[in-house]
């Protein structure tokens, strides 16, 4: 999540605040410097085998194989918890940035629409209009029936087919 989401720090750090897993592993706070449960020996913790875990997942994942392997994951996770009390109040964790402040950011990733991309939004033109709109592919057009007829049954992607 580090590297494809957005991290509103005042969330976070409310979220990490309330933690109800703390408690049932007897800590009243995340560990600072950051570190994960039973990562090694020594917590008082058991130890848990997060890094043969994770590797275990990732063999049999060949869309994990991308990402970095347990030491590369706790270095950046730890690099992150350990900043995210630091961060400013208001800011927002950006992938490839770090924490910056929400002003920072641009008119076209604050204005863009759900689900289209920063890239995109930055490529559309302000100025220029859309030009002429182009039917959905499906097939040919349908005229709209007759007054009077009986509507005709809708086919396609779940119309029974």
């Amino acid at each position: 999540m580090l590297r494809t989401c957005r991290i509103d720090a005042d969330h976070m750090r409310e979220a990490v605040k309330n933690n109800w897993n703390l408690g049932p592993m007897g800590m009243d706070r995340v560990p600072v410097p950051y570190r994960f449960y039973g990562q090694d020996s020594n917590g008082p913790e058991p130890v848990v085998p997060w890094k043969e875990g994770l590797d275990a997942l990732r063999a049999g994942s060949p869309q994990l194989h991308p990402y970095p392997g347990w030491d590369g994951m706790r270095e950046t996770l730890g690099a992150f918890m350990d900043s995210l009390p630091a961060a400013p109040a208001g800011s927002t964790w950006v992938p490839g940035q770090g924490w910056r402040l929400q002003h920072a950011q641009t008119a076209s990733e604050t204005t863009r629409a759900p689900g289209v991309s920063a890239k995109a939004a930055r490529s559309r033109s302000t100025t220029a209009p859309d030009g002429p709109r182009r039917r959905p592919s499906g097939g040919p057009a349908t005229p709209p029936p007759a007054p009077g007829a009986a509507p005709q049954q809708e086919r396609g992607r779940g119309h029974g087919r």
